[in-house]
């Protein structure tokens, strides 16, 4: 193997220490030649005789000839299984991509990246971080494989953790060989299975949008080839997810007012039809209330209409500071607005309408360095359990609005 080239005993002596081996009392001839792939040695050939002479020096070239065409077959097998392994990484690469531009809800799609993430890399366990842009921190959106995953799902993580910087710093996979031996490590959820750790970069468009973590039982569990196939894969991954977080924003805005981030007047008819439908098979009750802004147009006329626009948004954030979460608040005209409020009769529907107008009254809105009184109008009904029509209730708590108005206004009929 130092030599690269053939050495050929022609005659052993019994007892002789100069054979590779300790067995074969019988060997009376011997030949080894290195096994060569691009000039490097990767194995030994060896053959014995019982014969004496039996093999000679004119046999070097006969040996090296063999040797050369093992290394050469060897190589070829090696480059046919690197070949047939790019293949298959490249078929599943493709069918991942396709499942993953395919799904357009978020939460399906990070389990998706998970079911495929089991073909791509090897692990114990994973998780899927993104980088908040509001709280300037990464957020644990998915994982699997933890003792304890409420402990890491759904919580916010330092963007400044030193692996998590190395990786965003990079662009590039970043490798753990043992993590007991790496002090950057932080076992979050006590994730004392850790070993091997690789963490991969979210890219897209040339930046950095969060961090997928691949976890082992095994030290030394990941090298650069499996890197490489891995950033391949988070590369779609990244693209996936911005994919879906955009049909999440055009979802939202189609549904909802983009002045107040109310829902709007078409998405509101819908939820309420269901609402009330629901209401009925339950044999509950449900309750509405319609709402005008006092004075909107003077408002408007006296400080421009982007200070009207200023004093809609506050209106809709008193009344969610109110409002439950199973409550129905829309944005239904101009300064007009409506609530549903399911399981709750006039009694306890004019009790939160009462509480809605006392925090509008009481709210300190100022307008171009100028604090200004906005007051509201309020009409409540509570829907006919004989009809169960949403037009009824409406029109009824539209009545009840109108007697407000009349009544000197920021009152509730």
């Amino acid at each position: 193997l130092d030599t690269g080239k053939p050495i050929i005993i022609e005659t052993v002596e019994p007892g002789n220490r100069q054979l590779p081996h300790g067995f074969g009392q019988h060997i009376r001839s011997w030949a080894g030649a290195p096994i060569l792939m691009q000039g490097k040695p990767i194995g030994l050939f060896t053959i014995e005789s019982r014969e004496s002479g039996r093999f000679n020096h004119s046999m070097r070239s006969i040996l090296s000839a063999i040797c050369g065409q093992a290394g050469l077959s060897y190589q070829n097998a090696n480059l046919y299984q690197a070949e047939k392994r790019l293949r298959n990484r490249a078929e599943m690469l493709q069918k991942a991509t396709a499942a993953l531009t395919a799904e357009l809800e978020l939460p399906q799609l990070l389990e998706q990246v998970m079911n495929y993430l089991g073909n791509v890399v090897p692990h114990d366990s994973v998780c899927i971080f993104l980088y908040d842009e509001e709280n300037k921190s990464m957020r644990a959106v998915a994982g699997r494989g933890f003792k304890k995953p409420n402990d890491i799902i759904g919580k916010l993580y330092s963007a400044d953790n030193a692996l998590f910087t190395l990786v965003f710093q990079q662009k590039q996979p970043l490798i753990l060989s043992d993590t007991l031996g790496d002090p950057r490590f932080e076992r979050w959820g006590e994730a004392q299975h850790i070993r091997g750790w690789m963490g991969i970069p979210l890219i897209w468009r040339e930046k950095v949008i969060g961090c997928m973590t691949v976890d082992s039982r095994s030290p030394n569990a990941y090298d650069e080839d499996v890197a490489n196939y891995a950033l391949a894969f988070a590369n779609q991954v990244a693209s996936a997810i911005q994919i879906a977080r955009l049909f999440s924003e055009l979802q939202s805005l189609a549904l909802s007012d983009p002045l107040t981030g109310a829902i709007n007047r078409r998405q509101f008819f819908e939820m309420a039809a269901s609402m009330i439908a629901r209401t009925k098979i339950e044999n509950h009750t449900i309750s509405a209330i319609m709402i005008d802004v006092d004075n909107y147009k003077k408002i408007n006329d006296t400080h421009g209409h982007l200070s009207g626009d200023l004093i809609l948004k506050v209106v809709t954030d008193c009344f969610k500071t109110v409002l439950n979460s199973s409550d129905l608040l829309s944005r239904v005209g101009g300064d007009e607005f409506a609530v549903l409020l399911p399981g709750q009769d006039r009694h306890q529907a004019e009790e939160v309408a009462e509480r809605l107008r006392s925090s509008l009254e009481q709210a300190a809105i100022i307008v171009r360095n100028q604090q200004v009184a906005i007051t509201a109008s309020f009409g409540v009904a509570e829907i006919d359990r004989d009809r169960m029509d949403l037009d009824d209730l409406l029109n009824r708590a539209d009545q009840a609005l109108y007697q407000s108005k009349s009544a000197g206004k920021n009152t509730v009929s």
